[in-house]
């Protein structure tokens, strides 16, 4: 698979991504009903929304390494730098969402509306999706960060292999 087709895959799978991330984080009212039926006030449903922010940030680096691919730059500092902000990104992501549960857990109170054996919306599902959104951003920044390594010890050698011949 040449560079331009690698790079189109590659950006017809982020395209994906980004409509997720639209669709999950502003697009979808689920996350008002769970944090309402959790008994959070508004504004932190709101605040939890802006949790989206992060991954929209690392969508658009990620779009960037994509161009270079393309343009049969795949192994430059340029793509180690962006794929470590994807991963810091991403460990901000995890940050937020643990601060997000906590303040839900104070603010909100944490408690369970009535019928909560039969809601699909409660409080401990609420919980139970923000620590998977959380192991998600954690475990993606892991590779991320483990790929920027590899990129930028990859760009070494090349250099390297150019300076010998």
């Amino acid at each position: 698979m040449n560079q331009r087709k690698l790079s189109r895959v590659l950006t017809l799978a982020g395209a994906m991504a980004l409509l997720g991330v639209i669709f999950l984080f502003y697009g979808l009212p689920a996350y008002w009903l769970l944090l309402r039926a959790a008994g959070a006030p508004a504004w932190l449903a709101a605040g939890l929304m802006l949790l989206g922010l992060p991954y929209l940030f690392a969508l658009n680096h990620y779009f960037r390494i994509c161009a270079n691919i393309g343009a049969d730059r795949s192994f430059c500092r340029e793509n180690a730098k962006r794929m470590d902000a994807i991963a810091k990104l991403l460990f901000l992501a995890a940050a937020l969402w643990i601060i997000a549960a906590i303040l839900t857990a104070l603010l909100g109170g944490g408690r369970a509306p009535s019928g909560y054996a039969t809601a699909p919306f409660g409080a401990l599902a609420l919980y139970v999706r923000m620590g998977l959104a959380l192991l998600a951003s954690l475990a993606v920044g892991l590779v991320a960060k483990m790929m920027a390594l590899l990129v930028g010890r990859a760009t070494r050698l090349q250099e390297e292999n150019d300076l010998t011949i």
